[in-house]
């Protein structure tokens, strides 16, 4: 080669645009190479090197150009052009360092102004990119400094901060490959990728957005990262944009990525393997300048192990931990060693003493409400004059009368209103009492008759008065009075026509007396007896106030129809506006809600007490008929023997000493006692008393069952019993204590009858038995223990005051009573002779003094009074409406009662519903006596006959006033059948209706023969009538009066009344009455032919310790034998088909929508062995599911059930048919999410969840409405149309051809029929077992274990349908034919469920719908609805949004084959939830509270189910080996299991809490606002569409480091903590609100 040539040869180019200078190629030299040709073995030495130097250089890039040139050898040359390219710049210059491709310098922004400050010298072109590279800007020319950006280019970015990416090209090199990146307003390090994504099978290939698979930039290394858990192995592949863009994989295996294009048929995947020990999981870098990948091993085995212990134990745990506490706390026996604690906040001495109790506060200020005086100026009573006494009337069916030596039957009530008129002498009392049959009462002063209207046509009750000291006694005198004894002043049943008539009666007579009376003042009412009276006086409104003696007595008459309607409103003479505002609660006729809704309307819940400070609280709580007030207060009882003055300074009682005088007496006392009762006198014995009514009540069933096995293994024990016999637990317990008196004569005595009682009993005993079931007050337990006798017993309502024994009653069931009193009995048995005597000494001086309670009253009434006159303003009650002052006679001679709306305009008055009557109101008044007179002689002329009459008081219900009356129907052919029991024999028990009013001290005596009106209105009249010689013959007690000697007074003349008076034609409504719908015996289980008992007597012959609580306990043997009477009675009349639903399987109190689940009443004994005048909650509402409940009488004018309703009666393992198909549509509303899975697919967008939920929040709302407007079998029958509608649409597409192109339409149309459907699934549940509304707990447990396990199966094989569809794109996806198979007959099913439904539902289900006065107002009154609703709001909104993935993980994530999925889900949902549930269901009968507190302990299983599932932490189990994957999924399925039981325990909490109407509402609330947190959640929710931060992943989490620690989320925290308090409330509420706590 010739250097010179090639210097010659040689040109300089270059592209340095931006710089200033002029490079030029200067100082060349050719050079020789010294070189040893020795060194270099085949290779060509070099002879020469050529150099020289530019000057002029600047950056940019420089091209020398060597042309052809010649060599020194002629004629040769290089015949080649050579390029040599060399790069002149600074490290920021793109040109020269083409892999220092980011500079932070390069990008900046201020404003909206976008700016490129360009370091490229050498480029000769530039474009730039605003999204990573997705578009470019066109090329433009290179000319350095700086470009501004077009800034549209940069809004709606979703990546966070400003990147750009500049591309230079150079033509010298002839390259663009220069690219360099920045961002602005970003700080998070260099990126070039705007994120990177990892997809594989743990996210379904991308389908999943809701799986974390996002890589994470370090912001120093350049290194995206990734912590990676799934089931080993596992494939992944890398995308930058989207799941769905160019996949990155590594398909030669050599460490870098490698991208393919979509088409590409090789795979191209990131193969990782299971990680080395300890570890759980990878952490995937990705380096993004280089390419390469590489995975490092995280989380600690440890970790996740404990996880999976702690989810595993805790939950059951805890649950088990909250039901021993729970038993603990309040199954604990109290020894009461000093009495009632003095309460430091009531002072009442001295008895003028004018501050409030604050015991009588109302919580919500009622207190300083009751105090305002009346809206008006004027001076309307006591307290507004200073100068009047107070004048109080009360009306009461026991009373005293003492100077005429008359007692009937008193009670604690009786006692209270006695003492009403002794004590408070400062007190003008009014006392309204009717005469019984059996007393002889002197003659008292007469007054003009009282009329009452009864069907419209009116009667005449004859009045006597009698003055003592300030009390003055109303004495009314009727046959349906009369009807009844001393012993048993009360009707014997609650639900028929005679106890209607009786009522009706007694409270238009108390109305009377009130008007009569203007000067009272206040009209305190005991118990529901004479709660209506108030209604019949409006538009004025009266001041009351309500004592609770024992709300569990309410009085109660059936309305559920419109026929009942009419035939009670017609009856008790008030109009359907009257009865529908205060007195209908659901389906039935409420006399004590009236008293109470009354009150809530017109004093603002201001005047009801309970009798004891414990009382009031548990009513409110226990019956639904009381919600409708704000609170109930309490007005203790006093014991009407401490009449001493209140102590200035309470009594020390630690102080007290044992009282050596008392002990030394007390031997003696107690040999008496032996004496007297007839066994062994023995000093040493344990004498235990029982005296009080031979009831269920009263607990002595109890004695007797638990004394066999007492009196052998404790030989001193004696036993005295004595008491009248009440109902069937009393007659077979007396039978049972007979027994033991054979066995045991020396040691029990028993005296099953009214008897007096020696003082010494009292006294001499050592311990009196109290374990009474319910007792509001007991007196009896004061009684004995002022004079000695320690209390065993139950601590509820007001006993456990005083010194004693006492244990609590957290369920009614028997076999816990049995066990409590035994060990109550023990303890108080273990006691020294040194503690008796110190607790006899404290018991002494235990003061429930009357003065205290004087004062309370006054205060109470005064508060009453106060704000009723307040609130009421004109139309308040006062003496200043009549120009006189009142007095019994200076009363309208011709007033009536009557409501009827013909007689009676309107006027604007405070009460919408009240009547405003010229015939009541307008008399008072004006005019003379004479005119007054001639207004009653005009509406009651001699032309109007009865039918006239009848007609008139139809007219205000009928809707046609021309219609004929219901009860003008022919006569049935035969007369009715009427109570098939009743007791002939003196020892027979008495009324079952009498109330529960305590006990005193004198216990009366029995009735001795049948009296002349003896079971009047139980039997209907059929007594009188066939004793008279007929129906209307004349009454022999009319006659007796009319045939008195001349000696005696002769009887007042009726005036004009005569002619309808009530002794010759009230004994006849009844019998005139045949067709009305009340007037229907039913027929009840009493053993009337005494077989039962005869059978039971037999047995008692084996009576033993071992068999006494078993075979031989009294409730058991009750309630199988009724069992078997019922069975007997369903079977025939079921086979016969010649019965009416609704009168076959209602028990005798008509079952309604307020009717509670008490869950552990049936659980102790049958419906009618109890007594008839119980409350809506009594136990007798739950019937056993089994036997269906006691039944009407066949009647020939009856209805008969059609055949469907005969098919569905018919029962399989005790399910009757129709309950089986509401149950199957509890089952099918589960989630509307379930449809879209048959529709192909299991995503759901977000618009899809909005509609979805929309529809379901449109349904629910209309799904509630017509159930409030419309009978149940609306509600029960139109959602299995909407079903069947869906399953049709859903099967179309599977016929492909047309409905191929509609296919997602038509699914979208289906789902939300199904969504309408399942709308209603709240009344599935609310409505099942409709006529069976009192079924024992064990059958509610099971019933709800079955449809929540089936229902778990359900849903788990339609995940595993949405399983099979993981990876397919929904456009895409084909319908299989055989959906159309599965769902088609899924629809042709639900046709006919909807058909049998319709026409087979039970006559409960087609009642009009039960009307609640101010229901919403009772409704948001239970706290635990209040915490029902915030519940379903924390619930759903942490909870819903990963419900579909939770699912997930047991099909699509876990690795286990699907055949072993299905033997696990059997054995899960199958096996340990049947054991679970059985051994729950088995503690249930005894223990009620059992399952739903149970329940509360197992915490937030769901919410461990979730975390397990969601997070990934149970994909990799690896310390199980191959077992590993089994492992992880049977945890999810054990806190499934446990879920589904914490489901079904909160379901008991609202059966156990609320009524049926209560529940359905509850459940409508939850479910509209459900849908809409659904909605907020799915947009706000941080586990939106993932587990994200709430459900972090263990598995990636490295203690050592705190890396991927998941504890610091707060997201997490909050989560749990609101599943925590969830429960926490609920158990909270439960406790204080549950129905069937005493």
């Amino acid at each position: 080669m010739d250097c010179q040539a090639l210097e010659n040869a040689m040109s300089l180019s270059y592209s340095a645009v931006g710089e200033n200078g002029n490079p030029q190629i200067t100082t060349r030299r050719c050079l020789t190479i010294e070189t040893d040709p020795g060194l270099l073995v085949s290779v060509a030495p070099s002879a020469w090197r050529w150099e020289g130097q530019i000057t002029g250089a600047v950056d940019g890039i420089y091209e020398i150009t060597i042309n052809s040139f010649a060599a020194q050898q002629a004629g040769v040359n290089t015949d080649a052009v050579d390029h040599l390219i060399f790069r002149v710049g600074q490290e920021d210059n793109i040109m020269v360092f083409p892999y220092n491709d980011y500079h932070d310098n390069l990008f900046s922004v201020s404003g909206n102004t976008f700016t490129v400050n360009h370091t490229a010298p050498g480029a000769d072109q530039w474009r730039y990119s605003a999204d990573f590279g997705q578009n470019w800007e066109p090329w433009q020319n290179y000319t350095g400094g700086s470009s501004e950006l077009n800034a549209t280019l940069f809004e709606n970015q979703w990546w966070k901060g400003h990147h750009v990416i500049c591309q230079y090209w150079s033509e010298i090199s002839g390259s663009s490959f220069h690219t360099v990146h920045d961002d602005a307003d970003w700080d998070g390090g260099q990126r070039r990728w705007p994120q990177l994504l990892a997809r594989g099978q743990f996210n379904t290939w991308g389908f999943d957005l809701g799986a974390q698979a996002h890589f994470e930039l370090n912001s120093t290394d350049h290194i995206w990262t990734f912590p990676f858990m799934s089931a080993w192995p596992a494939y992944i592949q890398l995308n930058i944009w989207s799941f769905d863009d160019y996949f990155y994989g590594d398909t030669d295996s050599d460490g870098i990525i490698d991208r393919l294009p979509p088409n590409a048929l090789q795979p191209n995947f990131l193969n990782i393997s299971v990680p080395p020990a300890p570890h759980l999981a990878w952490n995937v870098m990705i380096n993004e300048v280089t390419g390469e990948w590489n995975i490092s091993p995280i989380g600690q085995q440890n970790v996740t192990t404990i996880a999976f212990a702690l989810l595993g134990a805790i939950p059951a745990i805890t649950a088990l931990a909250a039901a021993a506490i729970f038993r603990y706390s309040f199954y604990s026996i109290k020894v009461n060693k000093w009495g009632m604690k003095p309460s430091k906040e009531t002072s009442y001495f001295p008895i003028g003493h004018k501050e409030k109790d604050k015991k009588d506060i109302d919580e919500k200020g009622a207190m300083v409400l009751a105090d305002k005086h009346s809206k008006n100026d004027r001076i309307i009573g006591w307290p507004e004059d200073q100068n009047k006494r107070r004048k109080v009337l009360i009306a009461t069916l026991e009373y005293e009368i003492i100077d005429w030596k008359l007692k009937v039957k008193i009670g604690g009530l009786g006692v209270m209103s006695s003492l009403m008129g002794k004590a408070m002498t400062d007190v003008d009392l009014l006392w309204v009492v009717p005469k019984v049959a059996d007393l002889d009462y002197p003659q008292g002063e007469y007054a003009e008759p009282i009329e009452v209207i009864i069907f419209g046509e009116p009667y005449l009750i004859e009045v006597e008065t009698h003055k003592l000291d300030n009390i003055t006694y109303i004495i009314l005198d009727s046959p349906v009075f009369r009807a009844q004894t001393k012993s048993d002043p009360y009707p014997q049943r609650m639900d028929d026509l005679s106890s209607a008539i009786f009522y009706s009666t007694w409270n238009q007579a108390i109305a009377e007396a009130i008007r009569r009376n203007p000067i009272v003042d206040i009209y305190h009412i005991n118990d529901y007896h004479g709660a209506l009276a108030p209604l019949y006086l409006l538009p004025q409104i009266l001041p009351v106030c309500l004592s609770l003696h024992n709300a569990e007595f309410q009085g109660l008459w059936p309305l559920r129809t419109k026929d009942e309607m009419k035939e009670v409103c017609a009856a008790f003479n008030i109009p359907k506006d009257i009865c529908s505002k205060y007195v209908q609660f659901g389906n039935t006729f409420n006399l004590l809600h009236a008293a109470a809704s009354f009150i809530s309307h017109h004093q603002k819940s201001v005047g009801v007490a309970g009798v004891s400070d414990k009382y009031g609280k548990r009513s409110w709580a226990r019956y639904p008929a009381l919600w409708t007030l704000r609170n109930i207060d309490s007005l203790p009882n006093p014991d009407p023997t401490d009449i001493a003055a209140l102590d200035e300074q309470p009594l020390a009682v630690g102080k007290i000493e044992i009282d050596q005088e008392a002990e030394a007496k007390r031997p003696e006392n107690k040999r008496q006692a032996q004496e007297w009762a007839g066994i062994k006198q023995d000093p040493n014995s344990d004498l235990f008393v029982f005296v009080g009514r031979w009831s269920k009540q009263k607990g002595v069933d109890l004695i007797a069952d638990v004394m066999p096995s007492l009196l052998e293994k404790k030989p001193k024990i004696q036993l005295i019993c004595v008491g009248p016999v009440i109902d069937l637990y009393g007659r077979f317990a007396a039978e049972k204590l007979a027994r033991l008196m054979e066995m045991y004569p020396d040691r029990v005595y028993s005296k099953p009858e009214f008897t007096a009682l020696p003082p010494y009993l009292f006294s001499g005993a050592d311990f009196a038995l109290i374990p009474s079931r319910d007792e509001p007050f007991g007196l009896v337990a004061v009684e004995f223990g002022r004079k000695g006798a320690l209390g065993v017993g139950s601590r509820l309502g007001g006993l456990g005051l005083m010194p004693g024994w006492w244990f609590p009653v957290e369920s009614s069931a028997t076999q816990h009573m049995l066990s409590q009193l035994t060990k109550t009995i023990k303890l108080a048995l273990k006691s020294t002779e040194h503690e008796r005597a110190i607790l006899r000494a404290r018991s002494a001086v235990q003061r429930f003094p009357v003065v205290e309670w004087r004062q309370r009253l006054e205060d109470f009434q005064r508060r009453s009074i106060n704000t009723s006159r307040s609130h009421a303003g004109e139309h308040a009650w006062g003496y200043d409406q009549v120009g006189m002052s009142g007095g019994f006679y200076q009363q309208d001679p011709g007033s009536q009662t009557s409501l009827v709306a013909g007689q009676w305009g309107r006027s604007a008055t405070p009460d919408s519903t009240a009547p405003n009557s010229p015939a009541l109101h307008d008399r008072r008044l004006s005019g003379s006596p004479a005119e007054r007179q001639g207004y009653f002689d005009n509406q009651l002329q001699p032309g109007n006959n009865r039918a006239a009459n009848r007609v008139s008081a139809e007219s205000f219900y009928d809707e046609d006033p021309n219609a004929q009356p219901l009860y003008f129907d022919d006569k049935r052919k035969s007369r009715p059948k009427f109570f098939q029991g009743g007791y002939d024999d003196e020892d027979a028990p008495s009324s079952q209706g009498s109330s529960d009013h305590g006990e005193s001290t004198v216990v009366g005596s029995l009735r001795e023969t049948p009296q002349t009106y003896d079971n009047f209105l139980a039997a209907a009249n059929k007594q009188f009538a066939k004793q008279s010689g007929g129906r209307n013959a004349p009454d022999p007690y009319f006659e007796s009066r009319n045939s008195m000697s001349g000696d005696m007074p002769p009887s007042r003349p009726f005036t004009v009344h005569s002619r309808v008076s009530s002794f010759d034609s009230i004994s006849s409504i009844v019998d005139e009455k045949g067709s009305s719908p009340l007037n229907k015996a039913m027929e009840t289980f009493t053993d009337s032919d005494g077989e039962v008992a005869q059978a039971f007597v037999q047995k008692l012959r084996d009576l033993s310790a071992g068999n006494s609580q078993g075979d031989l306990c009294i409730e058991k043997f009750l309630i199988k034998s009724e069992k078997a009477f019922f069975d007997e009675v369903k079977k025939e009349k079921m086979s016969a088909m010649s019965v009416r639903s609704r009168d076959s399987f209602i028990h005798s109190r008509p079952q309604s929508m307020m009717d509670g689940f008490r869950p552990e009443s049936l659980s102790s004994r049958p419906p009618s062995i109890a007594p008839y005048s119980r409350s809506d909650y009594d136990d007798r509402t739950m019937a056993h599911d089994d036997y269906g409940g006691s039944m009407y009488e066949e009647n020939p004018d009856t209805e008969h059930m059609n055949r469907v309703q005969v098919f569905l009666q018919k029962s399989i393992l005790g399910w009757p048919l129709y309950t089986i198909v509401i149950s199957c549509g509890q089952l099918l509303s589960a989630t509307s999410f379930q449809l879209s899975l048959l529709g192909g697919t299991n995503t759901m967008t977000e618009i899809d969840l909005y509609i979805i939920s929309s529809i379901f929040f449109v349904a629910s709302i209309a799904w509630y409405t017509l159930f409030r407007m419309k009978p149940s079998v609306w509600v029960l029958t139109v959602p299995w149309i909407m079903f069947g509608i869906a399953f049709i649409l859903i099967g179309f597409p599977s016929l492909h051809g047309i409905f191929t192109p509609h296919r997602q339409i038509i699914s979208r149309v289906a789902v939300w029929c199904y969504a309408v459907a399942s709308g209603a699934g709240f009344l599935f549940f609310g409505l099942n077992f409709g006529d069976e509304a009192g079924s024992a707990t064990e059958v509610w447990v099971v019933r709800a274990c079955v449809v929540q396990g089936l229902q778990q199966i359900w849903v788990s094989a339609l995940w595993y349908w949405g399983y099979t569809l993981n990876g397919i794109n929904p456009d895409q996806y084909v319908t299989p034919t055989v959906i159309m198979y599965i769902v088609w007959p899924l629809s042709v099913i639900s046709f006919i469920f909807a058909f049998l439904m319709f026409r087979g539902l039970p006559e409960y289900y087609h009642q009009i719908p039960p009307y609640v006065p101010n229901f919403f107002k009772t409704l948001v009154r239970r706290k635990l609805v209040i915490w029902f609703l915030i519940a379903e709001i924390l619930r759903d909104y942490w909870l819903s949004p990963p419900y579909g993935r939770n699912w997930q993980f047991l099909w699509a994530q876990a690795d286990v084959p699907k055949w072993a999925v299905v033997i696990e889900i059997a054995v899960f949902f199958l096996g340990v939830w049947g054991l679970f549930m059985g051994l729950l269901i088995k503690y249930s009968k005894v223990h009620s509270w059992l399952l739903p507190v149970f329940a509360v302990g197992l915490g937030a299983p769901r919410w461990c189910q979730m975390w397990w599932g969601t997070s990934g932490m149970g994909l990799f189990v690896p310390w199980g080996g191959v077992a590993g994957p089994y492992i992880g999924t049977c945890l999810w399925l054990w806190l499934g299991v446990l879920d589904a039981i914490q489901g079904v325990g909160l379901g008991m909490i609202l059966l156990q809490t609320l009524s049926r109407l209560h529940v359905c509402a509850t459940l409508a609330g939850a479910q509209i606002l459900g849908s809409a947190v659904v909605m907020i959640a799915r947009a706000t929710a941080p586990d939106k569409i993932g587990p994200g931060n709430v459900f972090p992943n263990l598995a990636i989490w490295d203690p050592e480091t705190g890396k991927n620690n998941p504890f610091i989320h707060w997201e997490f925290w909050v989560c749990l903590v609101c599943q925590i308090i969830i429960v926490i409330g609920y158990f909270f509420f439960f406790r204080k609100e549950q129905l069937s706590k005493p």
